[in-house]
């Protein structure tokens, strides 16, 4: 195996596809988890706030401060390199007016997912999305895809993320049921081998006494 194909398969993403017990034209699951182990990249954030709380944003590690261009890049269409959106309350009247346009993107701040905060909250949030912290959604078919890091990740790491993900979709008490009456089948795979890997469910539900003891 050459140099070139060997570190693609190192940094080839480790992919989870869980398969949920729930119809998702009744039911939106979507939540944020936690990336403790570390993440495939560190996203881009753009912070929309008043000008008291610039300084805050950019030292916590926001990429962009929304301004006047901002908006009018947003509204017209043009290129918006960003893969989060955080907004303070203090501007939020003003940040729903792009709903129309940050929506279908998956990226207008949201309370319940923690993009959405009060000044007092804005260093924690832009910090903890900057480590990792990621959106997670069920899709039309009722399956939640995610990355929780690469093959060259040591494997306590990607446990520590998978941990993170289950344990968060457990807090949801998705249609006030169980983990197991709501998560039919979870499955790892990646590019660096063939097929996917069914994991045990005694061990992936939370409640359960085998939780992660093989």
């Amino acid at each position: 195996m050459n140099h070139k194909k060997l570190f693609s398969y190192l940094c080839s993403p480790v992919l989870l596809s869980m398969r949920m017990n729930v119809d998702s034209k009744k039911t939106s699951v979507r939540g944020i988890r936690k990336s403790p182990g570390g993440s495939l990249k560190v996203p881009k954030v753009c912070v929309f706030t008043s000008s008291a709380f610039e300084s805050l944003a950019l030292e916590a590690g926001a990429d962009h401060i929304a301004n006047e261009k901002t908006y009018e890049d947003i509204t017209s269409g043009a290129d918006f390199d960003y893969e989060i959106c955080i907004a303070t309350s203090d501007v939020m009247s003003q940040v729903k007016n792009l709903g129309r346009y940050l929506g279908p993107k998956g990226l207008m701040p949201n309370p319940k997912l923690g993009t959405s905060v009060s000044p007092d909250k804005l260093e924690e949030s832009i910090k903890s999305f900057k480590a990792g912290s990621k959106e997670f959604r069920m899709n039309n078919n009722s399956l939640i895809h995610l990355a929780l890091g690469k093959t060259s990740f040591e494997d306590n790491d990607l446990l520590m993320n998978l941990d993170s993900f289950l344990r968060e979709l457990d807090f949801l008490g998705i249609e006030n049921k169980t983990f197991k009456q709501t998560v039919k089948s979870v499955h790892l795979s990646s590019r660096a081998f063939k097929g996917s890997y069914k994991l045990k469910f005694e061990t992936i539900d939370p409640s359960n006494d085998e939780y992660f003891t093989n």
